[in-house]
């Protein structure tokens, strides 16, 4: 699930993160923001993958990714976005969004820029990824991706279930 490792025999299940990050970056840009940072972990593949559909979603509208608005989380949890949200605020708000690698570093730094003083999405549009159920309760509210993960899981135990039942998946 989300990684393809080389040489690895059997079926995989990958989530879209292309098309789900370049709706969230047009988004912004749709409601005039040019100055759009990206917060992730980007040694995880999905990250990694999300980092430059952002990129290629800036270069398509017409702005060059600027590494100084890309603000490394050192991981996928809430205090990663505590991290890229402290280098936000030491950087003097560079950005006007923000895209998050996921929900959880989207949480953190939402919670930390608020408890700055800043009024979002006023100061900081921020927009996280899996849409999970924490961010839905978040105050103030989280525009977020919506990535299918139970889907994603039901999959990759579908194609469990039917190797184990002795019929042939396709790997890839």
């Amino acid at each position: 699930i989300s990684d393809n490792l080389s040489g690895f025999p059997g079926p995989l299940v990958l989530p879209d993160n292309r098309s789900g990050i370049t709706e969230a970056v047009t988004h912004l840009v749709e409601h005039g923001h040019r100055r759009i940072g990206f917060a992730g972990y980007p040694v995880q593949k999905d990250i990694s993958e999300r980092y430059e559909a952002y990129q290629d979603t800036l270069r398509g509208h017409g702005i060059s990714p600027d590494p100084d608005l890309f603000f490394n989380t050192g991981n996928n949890q809430e205090s990663g976005g505590v991290l890229a949200a402290q280098a936000m605020l030491t950087a003097g708000m560079p950005c006007t969004a923000v895209v998050t690698g996921n929900d959880l570093n989207a949480i953190g730094l939402v919670e930390t820029l608020t408890a700055a003083g800043l009024d979002l999405p006023g100061d900081q549009a921020v927009i996280g990824f899996d849409d999970t159920e924490a961010a839905a309760f978040l105050v103030p509210t989280l525009s977020s991706v919506r990535q299918p993960l139970a889907r994603i899981g039901g999959d990759a135990v579908d194609l469990l279930l039917r190797q184990l039942a002795g019929e042939t998946v396709t790997p890839g």
